[in-house]
């Protein structure tokens, strides 16, 4: 058994002695879908064998059964699986399985697309905050203007080392603006060095 693979291409290639020419993603699929056609004890044998890559002995232990009877209903089971009516089947899930991975790529582009298209449409939207819309009171405003502060972002880019340092601006101007920042949901710059 082939260990650097899928557990589902291993299988294939054990029951069909031939490699799946397909994404191991859809190896997957087809072998599962094979497997449900076969009894519970057999299925979960195969699975331990090839998923969980345990030996005939171990899987014995699991059932209460003996490695060589493991080993046989496992290459029996495999051999069952080989059977003409499988080959048909897999190449139809195949083509289906390609066709809707196609489809999965298109809307996961239009769906891009049109997310790009609502971040563009909702930007454009979007204007700045200037500080005249805030209520300050007429003091904080002309200490904000005369810092050239004229938007709510260009105030939450300072701290408050950077406001008391503004000529007039005083603990309580500096206490409504940050009020207010935190009614819009932002806050001051925390870095002391306003960057």
């Amino acid at each position: 058994m082939n260990t650097d693979k899928n557990w589902s291409t291993n299988l294939y290639y054990d029951i069909f002695n031939k490699e799946f020419e397909s994404s191991n993603y859809k190896a997957e699929i087809i072998i599962k879908y094979i497997l449900s056609t076969i009894n519970k004890l057999e299925r979960d044998i195969i699975i331990s064998r090839y998923k969980d890559n345990k030996s005939y002995n171990s899987i014995g232990r699991d059932y209460s059964l003996s490695g060589s009877h493991v080993s046989k209903k496992c290459k029996n089971s495999l051999k069952e699986l080989n059977h003409a009516k499988w080959q048909k089947l897999i190449l139809i899930l195949t083509e289906q399985l390609d066709l809707i991975k196609i489809d999965e790529e298109k809307l996961r582009e239009k769906h891009k697309q049109d997310s790009d298209d609502v971040l563009k449409q909702n930007l454009k939207k979007v204007k700045p905050i200037i500080i005249e819309e805030l209520g300050l009171s007429l003091r904080s405003y002309n200490c904000l203007k005369r810092a050239n502060i004229n938007t709510i972002d260009d105030l939450t880019k300072n701290n408050i080392v950077e406001l008391e340092a503004i000529r007039n601006m005083g603990i309580k101007m500096i206490c409504e603006i940050i009020s207010i920042c935190e009614k819009h949901g932002l806050s001051l710059n925390v870095n002391s060095d306003g960057k």
